[in-house]
């Protein structure tokens, strides 16, 4: 057995279902490389043109620790909350930021 998901006797889940495992993979994989183009385009775009960035957090009602997650390379850290608040400061809907994005 590869793996501890048991499925029935002995029989591994992710040998029952690789195609299960797979799509999972997949979808967490393009969640990340979206977070991380969302985070850099607004890192670019938007924070690098502010006076700082706690005067960008003070203007989008966030925390400056989520402005300096959001500066990352790895750009890893936004979650839709956040998004929709820096969306909403902007007066823009988030739709509008993918077409910007160029999703």
């Amino acid at each position: 057995m590869i793996c501890g998901f048991k499925y029935r006797k002995n029989q591994c889940f992710a040998e029952k279902f690789p195609h299960y495992f797979l799509r999972q993979a997949i979808t967490l994989f393009i969640m990340v490389s979206l977070k991380k183009k969302i985070c850099n385009y607004i890192a670019k775009e938007w924070i690098s043109k502010s006076k700082s960035n706690r005067q960008f957090a003070d203007d989008h009602g966030i925390d400056e620790k989520v402005v300096r997650r959001i500066l990352k390379p790895e750009g890893s850290g936004i979650s839709l909350t956040t998004l929709e608040r820096i969306c909403e400061a902007r007066e823009i809907k988030i739709s509008e930021l993918f077409q910007m994005i160029g999703e």
